[in-house]
């Protein structure tokens, strides 16, 4: 499939558009400003930063996966660094989102601080809802989907961990 994008024709998997189309919240960067090959597990060459901003979530697809993450760091034009599932091979496709889909938690618990029954994706680490565990471990995974009511208390037992709002 082709795309359109700042006047120039991007060929793009059908399925990094799907999952684009069905999460429009997110902004899609042009392969043409990062580097595929990262240059650490959290570090993402760019020699263009100005799609990204401090503290905004990040969705990077690795070997057709989708995973999350939230910039800790912009060198500008140079690289970002990312707090989120490790940058363990290429980066097929880089998109930006806004900070209120995606909740960063280091260490400890937190109240979920949205409305009601919220479907969230909990990625790297592992963690607690209310005291149950739910099913997840660290590095490369495919997030498990929980829902989460206003209040719950989501507690790291190993992180950090990123929860994705949908």
């Amino acid at each position: 499939m082709f795309l359109l994008s700042g006047g120039v024709l991007w060929q793009v998997p059908v399925s990094i558009v799907r999952d684009y189309a069905t999460s429009a919240n997110w902004n899609m960067v042009p392969p043409s400003r990062f580097t595929a090959t990262p240059q650490s597990t959290s570090v993402l060459l760019m020699s263009d930063t100005s799609d990204v901003a401090l503290g905004f979530p990040v969705q990077y697809v690795i070997s057709g996966i989708s995973y999350y993450g939230i910039v800790t760091e912009i060198a500008a034009n140079a690289s970002v660094t990312i707090s989120g599932a490790p940058l363990t091979s290429s980066v097929t496709a880089l998109f930006v989102g806004w900070p209120y889909q995606v909740l960063s938690i280091n260490a400890g618990s937190q109240s979920w601080p949205r409305a009601d029954s919220h479907v969230v994706k909990i990625q790297g680490g592992s963690a607690t809802i209310n005291g149950t565990a739910v099913s997840v471990t660290g590095g490369m995974v495919n997030p498990a989907t929980y829902t989460v009511r206003f209040n719950d208390t989501l507690a790291v037992v190993t992180g950090p961990i990123a929860v994705v709002i949908e």
